[in-house]
């Protein structure tokens, strides 16, 4: 049985069945180092060790659609509120657990395409009236903050602002004169 010495026969079990050199090895009746170098002479792309171990601690790895458990099921009200406090509680006690280098995303930059892609999905949007007074509520409430009412304050004063600063760069990006205001210069 020396199935392993033919490439398409190798990568399929390797790579569609996810089958480890271990087990190929048992199915051929030869060792898994033996397999292991065939799979190098044939130039099949080997597997990392996270990849070869996923799914295999996770009791509901490919336990997807009708095959989870809870498929067809819903939580109730009262689970979905134990949870929600679980999850709150644990992030008041770990309130670092996804800033700075523990974030996944930190030190990367979203892709141009990512970015778009993003700003795509987000333009058009049409917000509920619903939707409308929970944010209207929530921003009365942050107004209510005095810590919050002097960030927003000096963020209001701050020189120059947002809109000034693309004025600034769309001036010196066409170098065009400017005359010199009390807030902003623009030339002539």
């Amino acid at each position: 049985m020396n199935e392993y010495k033919e490439k398409e026969w190798l990568e399929q079990k390797y790579w569609e069945e996810g089958l480890s050199t271990y087990k190929i090895s048992s199915i051929c009746s030869t060792c898994p180092s033996q397999i292991f170098r065939w799979l190098q002479k044939h130039g099949i792309k080997t597997r990392s060790r996270s990849e070869a171990e996923m799914g295999k601690r996770n009791h509901m790895h490919d336990k997807t659609g009708e095959r989870n458990p809870f498929y067809g099921k819903h939580h109730s009200q009262e689970a979905i509120k134990k949870m929600s406090e679980a999850v709150r509680e644990w992030y008041e006690e770990h309130p670092n657990a996804q800033k700075g280098k523990n974030n996944p995303m930190y030190g990367k930059k979203r892709s141009e395409e990512a970015k778009r892609k993003t700003s795509q999905s987000l333009k058009g949007r049409i917000f509920t009236k619903q939707h409308r007074e929970r944010q209207s509520e929530a921003a009365k409430r942050n107004w209510e903050n005095p810590e919050y009412r002097d960030v927003i304050i000096k963020a209001l004063f701050r020189k120059p602002n947002r809109q000034e600063e693309v004025l600034i760069n769309l001036i010196r990006k066409h170098n065009l004169p400017y005359l010199s205001t009390a807030r902003l210069s623009y030339r002539l």
